[in-house]
């Protein structure tokens, strides 16, 4: 949607009629993904919780349809999104608390077989980078405490 400005069409530009339509949309979409960014904008328009929870949803299940194709790299920002939404309905919610057992399991399934979407490679650093970053710290903290003389902080 474009308009007479040449500019993208911004959420606040979707009247009632548009809403409507968009709402009608998410009931009607087999697709996780675009049911997810169409409840999503219902959301941002009116802070619908029903329609949050429905792009939270959608957002997950998008993710693990790419996830099960072995793209997972190329959609992160869908887990993102819907984990952020998840979190605002409610971190004790179980939809917040199925995002958490699913990255939880994704990850330690990464870490058991050391592949991902990009073969491997991109575990594989950030994993070292991780690390890396990791004992840097560990050792900084390390030499603070005894300059300072007070007890290690664990990172």
């Amino acid at each position: 949607m474009g308009s007479g400005t040449g500019r993208s069409a911004a959420i606040e530009d979707f009247d009632e009629e548009a809403q409507d339509t968009i709402e009608q949309l998410v009931k009607l979409t087999t697709i996780p993904l675009l049911r997810a960014r169409f409840a999503d904008m219902i959301w941002l328009l009116g802070k619908n919780y029903k329609m949050a929870e429905q792009a939270a949803a959608s957002y997950l299940a998008a993710f693990k349809a790419v996830d099960d194709a072995g793209h997972w790299a190329y959609e992160f920002d869908c887990l993102k999104r819907g984990m952020a939404l998840a979190r605002v309905l409610g971190t004790k919610k179980q939809l917040f608390l199925d995002y958490v057992h699913f990255v939880e399991t994704r990850l330690a399934s990464l870490e058991t077989t050391g592949t991902d979407s990009l073969g491997g490679v991109f575990s594989i650093s950030c994993s070292n980078t991780v690390m890396d970053i990791l004992t840097q710290r560990r050792e900084l903290a390390k030499r603070l405490a005894i300059e300072w003389k007070r007890p290690a902080i664990h990172f």
